[in-house]
């Protein structure tokens, strides 16, 4: 496991050195401890409460909740 800490910044992110997959990590003295959703294998019985840092979110970061939803990969066009 590696861990990766923004100098200056209280984040960090752990990761398999191996194949880049997120890796739970232990943050604020160990009070708090991050949990990947992809690191996940089964249904974690909880949801969202929040979501932060909206001032800073990317520009296309808006009303996702209104673009069509898929069951799985469609198959869109390419685009150049």
């Amino acid at each position: 496991m590696k861990t990766y800490r923004g100098e200056g910044t209280h984040h960090s992110k752990s990761f398999c050195p191996h194949c880049g997959s997120a890796l739970p990590t232990s943050q604020m003295g160990g009070s708090l401890l991050v949990v990947p959703a992809g690191s996940l294998d089964s249904d974690p019985h909880i949801s969202p409460k929040g979501h932060i840092y909206v001032e800073s979110r990317a520009s296309w970061d808006n009303n996702l909740e209104n673009l069509p939803q898929y069951p799985k990969q469609p198959a869109f066009p390419e685009t150049s």
